[in-house]
């Protein structure tokens, strides 16, 4: 007797391709877990880093033992807390506004770099914890193909008590990564020289205090001894340089650009509700681009090099930054360091934008970096106008996609 055959929805290889699905590196899937932690509420974000010797040859290095995020948040109760885990689940589907929608965030982001997660989270103290996770290694939990039932469980030590680190608050959620193989970069100094730029761009509205203030900060220690090696805070990265006191390095006038011209809002009637689209630019301060006492030109100096990082087309979703688009951009004409444009929009938009399920980018909107309503004539005596009315009344996502670009 052949065995029968199973036609789960999910096939043998499903776990595998969820792992595969598109996080950049480590930087970008922890985003997802703060994303998680702003959304609820939180105003603290410590990202945790745990850290063991190891033997390489003769010598001994550091390296990442385990990861944790812990906040301040709302908490979850053991329904929410077990939809959190599932993918394509969770609970903002339907509420208006903020980050969160997809439900595919914190799974398929913890996955992508370790293959346990273990979640805690608490509303009446941490005494109350209940703990999920996902055990990718324990072939009965595949077998199962189910998220446990939480159950009440203390945080494990060592990181319930990091020194340093945020006090337990009367609510919270503690996110743990353990069994790690993906990671992109395997020492916590690496791992934060490589996410600040980006964390700091992502959540700089949240950093700066322009949305809820918030502050996200990373802490190593020594697992074994739980001593602290190092401490990071995360701060503001504004590509259009119109903050103070972020992290660019010695720049001779504070904030850098200034605003060129009044933002620009743009409305539109998508489904019968009204979305809107902001655009905002900024260009450098003369002072910016002078050349230096000692004759070196601007764009070499430290804040000119930071200018030419931070090039290309700002795309913010719900205030949180999805990708910065070089394509926006000559990359041969070193002038282009010295202005900022930002395009800043809802979450009514995602499919209009094109924002992939992990929010790392808004890819309809990056197709059309390079067109304007000409590229889309029907005959070659299409008037642009007549482009535009066509495009308005039969192609709406495409006339929506032209008038930002343009």
């Amino acid at each position: 007797m052949t065995k029968q055959q199973s036609f789960s929805f999910f096939g043998q290889r499903a776990v595998q391709s969820l792992r595969d699905a598109g996080y950049r590196n480590t930087a970008y899937a922890l985003g997802e877990l703060v994303d998680n932690s702003l959304q609820e509420g939180a105003t603290h974000v410590d990202i945790l880093v745990a850290e063991e010797r190891v033997v390489a040859g003769r010598a001994r290095h550091w390296r990442v033992k385990g990861i944790g995020v812990l906040d301040n948040g709302n908490g979850m109760d053991a329904t929410v807390l077990r939809r959190a885990l599932r993918i394509g689940d969770g609970t903002r589907f339907e509420k208006p506004g903020g980050m969160g929608k997809f439900g595919v965030g914190l799974p398929q982001a913890s996955i992508s770099q370790c293959q346990r997660v273990d979640v805690w989270s608490w509303q009446n103290g941490p005494k109350k914890a209940l703990n999920a996770h996902i055990d990718l290694t324990d072939p009965a939990w595949i077998a199962a193909n189910e998220v446990p039932k939480p159950s009440k469980s203390p945080l494990p030590e060592p990181w319930a008590a990091v020194p340093g680190a945020l006090p337990l608050a009367e609510s919270g959620t503690f996110v743990l990564w353990t069994k790690l193989d993906r990671l992109k970069w395997v020492t916590s100094r690496s791992l934060f020289t490589n996410s600040e730029r980006l964390i700091g761009r992502m959540y700089r509205y949240w950093l700066h205090g322009e949305a809820p203030k918030a502050t996200i900060r990373m802490i190593a220690f020594d697992a074994e001894s739980k001593t602290i090696r190092d401490t990071w805070m995360f701060r503001p990265n504004d590509p259009l340089y119109l903050m103070e006191g972020t992290s660019v390095d010695r720049p001779p006038v504070d904030p850098m650009f200034e605003k060129w011209g009044e933002p620009m809002k743009l409305k539109y009637n998508v489904d019968g509700r009204q979305e809107v689209v902001t655009l905002r630019f900024s260009i450098a301060k003369k002072k910016a681009r002078a050349v230096g006492p000692d004759g070196v030109q601007a764009g070499k100096m430290p804040h000119g090099h930071d200018a030419k990082r931070n090039r290309g087309l700002s795309i913010v979703r719900e205030g949180r930054e999805l990708d910065l688009d070089t394509k926006w951009v000559r990359s041969d004409d070193p002038r282009e360091r010295w202005w900022g444009a930002e395009v800043s929009f809802g979450r009514g938009l995602d499919e209009i934008f094109g924002v992939t399920n992990n929010k790392q980018n808004a890819h309809a909107l990056s197709d059309f970096a390079a067109k304007d309503f000409e590229d889309l004539r029907t005959s070659p005596d299409e008037t642009r106008q007549a482009v535009h009315d066509r495009l308005k009344n039969e192609d709406f996502t495409s006339y929506i996609l032209l008038d930002v670009s343009e």
